[in-house]
């Protein structure tokens, strides 16, 4: 019982192992139903860890990936946080802008690269 409370408040006097958290949990490539109506988004949502200024969680669903910024009210203003989504939003344009892979890649498939290189 003792070790218990000494090892009780270790997260309060332990260092932040870093500031962001990424995670990616991948969902169905197909649509999702709930009573008859379709599933159109899934946000995710996350709570930022001991010391942690902000967590971007993605999610997949039927093809589609969205993306959920939490952020410690203590560490990032509301500024700061309305400009990393800026700063998200700007990334996405520009990886729509890229090319299809197949125009890309002069045709190839990602499944004819992986047969090349294996």
């Amino acid at each position: 019982m003792i070790a218990n409370r000494q090892h009780a408040d270790l997260a309060s006097r332990a260092p932040a192992a870093g500031n962001v958290l990424i995670s990616n949990v991948p969902g169905p490539p197909i649509p999702l139903y709930m009573a008859g109506a379709r599933m159109v988004h899934c946000h995710p949502v996350s709570i930022p860890y001991h010391c942690s200024a902000l967590d971007i969680g993605c999610k997949a669903n039927a093809g589609l990936l969205e993306f959920g910024l939490t952020a410690c009210r203590r560490v990032l203003s509301q500024e700061e946080s309305n400009e990393r989504v800026e700063h998200l939003r700007a990334a996405l344009r520009d990886i729509e802008a890229l090319p299809p892979v197949e125009q890309a890649s002069g045709g190839a498939s990602v499944a004819d690269a992986s047969r090349r290189y294996a």
